[in-house]
Formats: C-alpha cells, structure tokens, sequence
C-alpha cells in the first residue's frame, strides 16, 4: 500500500496523471488506442463528441500523444504550441488549461433526458447514450439473434452489459450503483430508445424482445419513444434528415453482409421494401469479414496441403504465413502446420464464427496480390449479387440509381481498400447513384437522430 501510495503521487507531481486518468501514454498498440479513445472520451468534452475516426486522426496529429490530443481538443490550438506549453509546465496538463475539463455529468432519472441507441452485431453489441451533454460509448458481447435467440437472457444480459458500460462513462467519476440499482436507473432515464439487432426479422422474434426491452428501459414498446428494427434499419437515420428523401439502399459489410432498399412516405419515413443477402455466415453472406477470412484460409490450406505433396513451393509466401500466425500457429523448417485440425478443434460455433471473420483484418492489412485478389473476389460479389438484385428495374420498390442514395456501413467499409474496391466496382458496373455516402458510427448516428427529433 504505501509503495502504490509513493508510485500514485509521483505520478501525479511528474504530470502523468490528470483528475483519475493516466494522461501521460502514447497509443502505440491496438489495445493502447482503445484504451487512448475512452480516456479522451472520458477527460474532454469535445473529444466526447467525436467519432472513432476523428479521434484517430487527433490522435495521429498529436504523434499519438493522449495528453497533447486532450489539450489540443480543448483548447483548438496548434500542436506545436499546445506541446511548447506542456514542456514550460513540466509536462503537468493541469497547469496548462485555463479550467479544468468539463465532466460529463448524468442528469436526474426522472428528467429521462437520455437517448438510447444499440447497434447490436455479429461481433459485438454497442450503445450510445447521449443527452445536450454529449455522447458516451459501451460495449459488450456479441448480439446476432441468429447465434443467441435460443437463449433470451443472454441476449438481455449483452443488452444491459452494453448500456451500463455507455453510462457509467456518462456518470460523474466514482459513481457506484448495484445491479439492482442499475436497472432501477434504466427504467427513469431514457426519453427515447433506438435498438438495431442482428436477426431481428426473423418471424416472431418482435413478439418476445419488444416487451422484454420496453420493460427495462421504462418505455411502451408500442410508442414512437421505442425502435425495434433490424441493425440495417439505423442507417436511415443518415438520411432520414436530409431536406430531399429520395430511395435509399443500405449496404452493410461486417462479419456477415446485407442490402436493403427503403422509400420514404410522409406518414411512415423510410421503410423497407426489398431486401437482399443476409442469409448468415453459413450460407454465404457475400463480401462480409466472414467469407474474406474463409477465402484466405482455404487458399492456404491448398498451398500447405501442395506442399505437403511435393507439388508446392518449398517456401510459404507473406500471406500464408500472417493467415497461420493470425489463427495462433507456425511453420518450422519442412513442417507443415495443421491447419485443419486448429480449424475444426474448435468446439464453439460462435467462437469459430468470429475467428474465421477475424481473418479478414489481416488479409486487408497484407494488401499484397493474393489478399487483394479475395478482397476484390469478395466486393464484386456483394455488388454483382444482392446489391444488383435492388437495382434491377423488376425488383420489388424499384427506384433508378440517379434517384437512389447509397449508404455504406459496417467495420470493413471503414477500411480505405475496401471501399476504394466498391467504389472502383461500382463504377466498371456502371452502377452510378445520386450520392454514396459512408457511416461510420451508426450508433452514433441513429442517436443524433434521435436528439433532433427532441428539438421539432
């Protein structure tokens, strides 16, 4: 105790810390920037009010330093002068702001100031809570009802692990609550909820959720206050304020994959009318993380399996290599690693789901010839099969192109090779609409939907 005492307080003089939070680190590693975005999050009001990838990108302008991205944010400075003003005051952030960084503070329950929005995924389930304050962020399990549905009480544990962890960020630094409690403070918070899950038109499924959730949060699932929808059905929040509402087509590619065409009618605003893909990772959801990471592991089990039979090269290439090491393993010398066997080991569908899918951030990271063959395998099919689905002339709700809005979403659409892939194929299919735009917080922005339909 009383060395943690001596490290915690030279910490503090030396200027690493600021309120609770260790300030002083540079985000140098995946878990580094995860961890450099909720400190930003948690530490500034602005940076509360951005995106992951504008986050990034401060991030990136303050040479991955936290605490220059904390006092550049606040004060909208340049670096180099917000960096000279951390060295006069030795390096102790406190020193140098003017007043110290807004908390973001809960309201009252009662006053239900809060909106709710969840995107639940195949990967993971995220919500945003946010009220005039600004947003914050939580995060839990997966939340595809295809996986889960079986098991309702998972699914609202997911749902409830991912909405306390968005307000406990939301809530003054050293706010306890028991389990108890936290339920309590669900049902008087939230003036409006938005949730998007994964599987949610599968028949039946409405019937069971709406009233469990509508009870958690303190809402009549019959009113407008509460959304259950499909997760592609938040995207039309991206939309859905624009002065012109022409059709919409919504594309999501992340461990799975779908497309979906919504019109707009004054008394109901965007509804689905045709839909395309999203059958599930079994049955081949073209272009998702899932079919990438497929591809790359079956073009390197055939090389391995050549090999082995002398009909191979003797040397395995970049990408076989980064395809074994991702899934946990290694070639030594002339030995083959068992690929298959580390495949079919795994004894929980999910789990094997997700691994597979995970495949896909490292063949999009080699941007050699073999990874971008797939990639571009992968983006021609989503384009040339559900997506060419709903712009065909026959397809039910048909609008043309030049009148269409394409939305495009979903964690490999945030990656710069994939898109500029869909862009490029969509331009040789000649497939031109009248704007493409890119979300990449769809939580986020379904909830400041939600807001401005507060202010009307």
């Amino acid at each position: 105790m009383v060395l943690n005492m001596l490290s915690t307080g030279t910490m503090i003089r030396t200027g690493k810390t600021y309120g609770n939070m260790m300030v002083d680190m540079v985000a140098s590693n995946l878990k580094l920037e995860q961890r450099a975005r909720n400190i930003l999050r948690q530490t500034s009001g602005r940076c509360n009010m951005l995106s992951e990838s504008e986050l990034d990108s401060l991030l990136v302008k303050c040479n991955h330093s936290v605490k220059l991205a904390i006092l550049v944010a606040e004060t909208d400075d340049t670096v180099e002068s917000c960096q000279q003003a951390l060295v006069s005051a030795g390096g102790v952030l406190a020193k140098v702001l003017t007043k110290p960084c807004p908390p973001t503070q809960i309201s009252s329950p009662e006053s239900r100031r809060f909106s709710l929005c969840i995107d639940g995924g195949g990967t993971k389930c995220a919500a945003v809570v946010a009220d005039k304050n600004g947003v914050s962020h939580g995060f839990a399990g997966p939340c595809n009802l295809t996986d889960i549905v079986s098991n309702v009480d998972i699914f609202m544990s997911t749902i409830i692990a991912a909405t306390r962890d968005a307000l406990e960020k939301h809530m003054p630094v050293g706010t306890q609550l028991n389990d108890t409690s936290w339920r309590d403070y669900f049902k008087d918070s939230f003036r409006s909820v938005w949730i998007g899950l994964a599987g949610m038109d599968r028949s039946g499924l409405r019937g069971i959720l709406a009233p469990k959730l509508g009870e958690l949060f303190g809402l009549d699932h019959t009113t407008i206050a509460f959304k259950l929808t499909n997760d592609v059905s938040l995207l039309t929040a991206a939309v859905a304020a624009d002065q012109d509402k022409p059709s919409m087509i919504a594309v999501i590619a992340g461990t799975g994959s779908v497309a979906i065409r919504y019109n707009w009618t004054e008394n109901q605003g965007y509804t689905c009318v045709a839909r395309a893909g999203g059958w599930g990772h079994l049955l081949g959801d073209e272009g998702g993380g899932y079919s990438i990471g497929l591809g790359a592991i079956k073009h390197t089990l055939e090389v391995l399996e050549q090999r082995s039979l002398g009909l191979g090269p003797k040397e395995l290439g970049d990408f076989e290599h980064a395809v074994i090491e991702r899934l946990g393993g290694q070639v030594q010398g002339n030995n083959n690693f068992d690929l298959l066997s580390e495949i079919l080991s795994q004894n929980h569908a999910q789990r094997l789901k997700s691994r597979i899918a995970s495949v896909a951030e490292t063949v999009l990271k080699l941007r050699d010839s073999t990874a971008m063959a797939i990639v571009n395998e992968k983006v021609c099919s989503i384009i040339r099969k559900p997506l060419r689905c709903l712009v065909d002339p026959r397809s039910s709700g048909y609008f043309s192109t030049n009148d269409t809005k394409l939305v495009l979403a979903g964690g490999l659409m945030k990656d710069e090779t994939y898109q500029n892939f869909m862009r490029q194929q969509l331009a040789q299919e000649g497939l031109h609409f009248r704007e493409i735009r890119v979300v990449e917080d769809v939580a986020v922005t379904a909830v400041r939907y939600l807001i401005s339909k507060w202010a009307e």
